[in-house]
């Protein structure tokens, strides 16, 4: 389990580091672009705004509901971590109300990703409305 962390945790380094270099290339482009028609430059950031916010939001809702299935688990199953669920080091099992606080944490918590996602697209229409 712990390589399989670290493996994911090396290609997102190297995805991120990929896409900074390839960003490079579009940001002198806007440069120019914002020099010579601000307006139309402004339009294509409110775009790309609102894009990355309807990906987030499918992202986040994603992560809701992973979060809140999670959380199920642990409430049928009365314990934390639930049975079957790799751990990535040794972890205490907390049974009772110290596993229940846990499950009413991860539906705290999927409800809450899912609401900012739905907050993000909202926002980025009003800016976009706003431009």
């Amino acid at each position: 389990m712990r390589r399989w962390v670290l493996g994911w945790l090396l290609f997102g380094i190297v995805i991120g580091v990929l896409l900074i270099f390839s960003l490079k290339s579009w940001q002198v482009e806007f440069d120019l672009l914002s020099r010579n028609d601000p307006r139309k430059a402004a339009e294509l950031i409110a775009k790309y705004l609102r894009w990355f916010a309807i990906l987030n939001a499918f992202l986040m809702a994603g992560l809701a509901l992973w979060l809140w299935r999670f959380s199920r688990k642990i409430s049928v199953a009365g314990r934390f971590p639930p049975p079957g669920v790799p751990v990535i080091r040794d972890t205490v099992i907390k049974t009772g109300s110290a596993a229940e606080k846990y499950a009413i944490a991860g539906y705290f918590f999927a409800l809450f990703f899912l609401v900012l996602g739905g907050l993000m697209v909202f926002m980025m229409e009003k800016i976009r409305n706003f431009l």
